[in-house]
């Protein structure tokens, strides 16, 4: 564990469970031994050796890709060391481990969506099992709003029901009607309604949305999916029925 890890109650729940403390620490801080002022790094640095630690090597694989010609937006060409435990033998295997590797960044992503968007990080429930399940709850919705971003980048061409219900699609075409936007019947309107509910603003120079845009803008429909929902289910009686069908 890192510093945080370093609490009573951490030690305090290992004990209510029948389990043996034990502890394993890298010392930063030099401390005093005894009355004489021998310090603990002074009595180990003079201590004699008892034994060595021999290093074990293990076979590691190189691979090296390059671009073949400069980029041309002038920028540098992409240069990739890779350094690896697993089988290259040849093209086909090396091809993998270069795909493997550019995994990483979708993993940052939904890092980043689980971090800064679902605020995870703030969770702050009384017990374990119910900060376990807000995380995993939280994992989920960060999983989703990823896979639509890389989607809606990479296959834009897609049926907006592939990933959206009725009612999710009928709110952004109220929001697409109102501004003359065009009717979201595949995913790459879909989104672009979704990043303009967040504050997108489509501008010539602007870059795609990103997951923090696309997060805000999914918020905003997840609200108002929920209370259309929930105002359908109780009928034309109910007061949230009411409250949003009212003249």
């Amino acid at each position: 564990m890192d510093r945080e890890g370093d609490t009573v109650e951490v030690f305090a729940e290992r004990q209510s469970l029948g389990g043996e403390i034990d502890l394993l620490v890298r010392a930063r801080h030099d401390r005093s031994l005894d009355k004489k002022k021998r310090s603990l790094l002074e009595q180990m640095r003079s201590a004699p050796a008892r034994g060595r630690l021999g290093s074990k090597p293990f076979l590691m694989t190189a691979v090296h890709a390059v671009e073949d010609t400069d980029p041309a937006d002038g920028s540098e060409r992409l240069e990739w060391l890779l350094l690896t435990t697993l089988p290259v033998a040849g093209e086909e295997q090396a091809r993998e481990a270069l795909e493997l590797y550019a995994l990483h960044h979708r993993i940052e992503d939904w890092h980043r969506v689980l971090k800064s968007g679902c605020r995870v990080e703030k969770i702050a429930h009384d017990d374990a099992e119910r900060t376990q399940r807000a995380a995993a709850i939280n994992a989920l919705i960060a999983w989703r709003l990823a896979v639509l971003t890389m989607c809606g980048r990479e296959t834009p061409e897609l049926d907006a029901k592939c990933f959206f219900t009725n009612i999710e699609i009928a709110i952004p075409a109220d929001f697409a009607t109102e501004r003359r936007l065009p009717w979201p019947d595949n995913l790459d309107r879909a989104m672009g309604l979704v990043a303009a509910m967040g504050g997108h603003l489509h501008g010539k120079h602007d870059p795609p949305p990103g997951n923090e845009i696309v997060w805000l803008g999914y918020a905003r429909l997840a609200d108002s999916s929920a209370s259309i929902e929930r105002a359908m289910r109780l009928g034309p009686e109910s007061e949230a029925y009411k409250q949003l069908w009212s003249d």
